[in-house]
């Protein structure tokens, strides 16, 4: 019994680290993105600058493989704010927030913002 419970602990930390692992390469290819649309080096890109990046045909496949779709471009901007420059953290963050399919609690959530 004791083998059982220490190889499930095993697995539930590989799989912990195998999540932050994907996570900082997910964050690390993002910064490259923002890199590569950064061309003015200031350190903030405008949504010319991010769209311009995604009419490349393999940033949008890669966008799409982590479930972000890139029509969604301008949201990242809103997120951060609804001005027309956004950072690295923001891109991140709103990258992050918009990918994948919106979950059931997401839907409540909104639902009790709407009845509110």
């Amino acid at each position: 019994m004791q083998e059982t419970f220490k190889i499930a602990s095993t697995d539930e930390a590989t799989m912990m680290r195998m999540t932050d692992r994907i996570t900082r390469q997910r964050n690390h290819k993002v910064e490259a993105l923002f890199t590569m649309a950064d061309l003015d080096g200031i350190g903030q890109i405008n949504r010319s600058e991010f769209w311009k990046v995604l009419e490349n045909k393999n940033v949008k496949t890669w966008l799409a493989s982590m479930d972000f779709v890139a029509s969604d471009a301008d949201f990242v901007f809103h997120l951060s704010g609804g001005d027309d420059l956004i950072d690295l953290h923001e891109l991140v963050r709103g990258i992050n927030d918009l990918r994948g399919a919106a979950r059931s609690i997401d839907m409540r959530r909104l639902m009790q913002v709407l009845q509110a």
